[in-house]
């Protein structure tokens, strides 16, 4: 009974669920043998023992940070609070770096965690995948590399601080149903598809032309312009390198929306398929230029409904084949009750819910 009743929990454990809120675990599974670690620092613990293909998954709670060397697959619990499903999210406090290589054959992906400080990715980066997470900067250290940063891949994520590779020859990147806030720097060689692309706040020089050699499909663009001159305006939206289709842009600043004009916007983008909405309020029911992790980018039902994508959903975050969901791919464990004590027969009650993964 007790070899029976330890593979159970194991096995809940390696889910990414806790027992009570106040338990902070990492779970790092190796070649079929499981390892718990305990407390603040787990992530740090589990990382040291892991080797790369390894998986460490984290319970709710927030974990103190540690770089990440090794190609693994880090699952958290979520990016944000889910009342209904009963579920809490994985904080990774603190700032850490992303250094594991470009020669490394096992792949790194990051799933289900909020981050509201810095990550650097460093010596290179190949097929990485970031699922579902909140992050607050990531950036790309590239002054002076010949590292490769290739086919890295971004889904139902929110990034309010990106900082993409400026070499175009040595970076390319997928996004998929995320919001993107950009910063100064190149963010080159990328597909974007049902993206919400934002300016940086109060940034003047910070501007949508930062983004080249980049093909964009049915998103949002949220430009930022406190200039009172048209030249200023027409210099800094949208580099004639990128392409667009189905897209909307828009501003944030609704003193200056008369300078978003399809004029100087889209004119050098090589088809009429975009769509050019001065001021956000007539795109979003709430979003006012302002990001909080409480905003859903509801659209507003007349751009919902007359306004497609190239695949006859509604353009944003919200729309194509997987809409944009802060729930993680793997079960969460919402309930586990285990009585104190097992019945006069051997038998011990143990009462679970799980919530099934996307």
């Amino acid at each position: 009974m007790k070899k029976i009743f330890l593979g159970l929990v194991l096995l809940l454990v390696s889910t990414g669920a806790i027992f009570a809120q106040s338990s902070l675990l990492a779970t790092l599974s190796h070649e079929g043998e499981i390892t718990v670690f305990y407390g603040a620092d787990a992530l740090k613990d589990a990382h040291a023992a892991a080797q790369h293909g390894d998986a460490i998954t984290l319970s709710s709670g927030a974990f103190n940070a540690t770089n990440i060397t090794k190609a693994i697959t880090l699952r958290g619990a979520g990016m944000a609070i889910d009342t209904l499903k009963n579920t809490y999210p994985t904080v990774i406090n603190g700032s850490f770096n992303i250094e594991i290589g470009d020669s490394v054959s096992k792949q790194l992906t990051v799933e289900g965690i909020y981050n509201n400080s810095t990550i650097n990715v460093k010596n290179g980066l190949n097929n990485a995948t970031f699922i579902k997470n909140r992050l607050n900067t990531f950036q790309y250290k590239t002054a002076g590399d010949t590292v490769q940063y290739e086919n890295n891949r971004f889904i139902h994520c929110k990034i309010t601080n990106y900082s993409g590779p400026q070499t175009v020859e040595m970076s390319s990147a997928t996004f998929s149903n995320c919001y993107i806030k950009l910063s100064f720097n190149g963010n080159c060689n990328s597909i974007f598809t049902n993206c919400i692309v934002d300016k940086n706040n109060n940034a003047v020089n910070t501007q949508l032309s930062e983004f080249k050699y980049c093909a964009f499909y049915n998103c949002i663009f949220i430009a930022y312009n406190n200039s009172s001159t048209t030249s200023y305006c027409e210099a800094n939206i949208i580099s004639s390198s990128n392409e667009l289709y189905n897209c909307i842009v828009t501003n944030s600043n609704s003193d200056n929306s008369s300078k978003i004009s399809s004029y100087y916007t889209l004119k050098n983008i090589p088809n009429d398929t975009n769509k050019v909405i001065r001021i956000l309020s007539s795109v979003f029911k709430s979003f006012n230029g302002t990001y909080t992790d409480l905003q859903d980018f509801e659209l507003v039902d007349d751009i919902k409904t007359s306004f497609k994508g190239t695949d006859g959903t509604q353009v944003g975050i919200h729309g194509g084949s997987l809409p944009f969901s802060p729930a993680t791919t793997n079960p969460q464990i919402t309930k586990c009750n285990v009585a104190s004590r097992s019945t006069a027969d051997g038998k011990l009650s143990v009462d679970i819910e799980v919530t099934c993964g996307e």
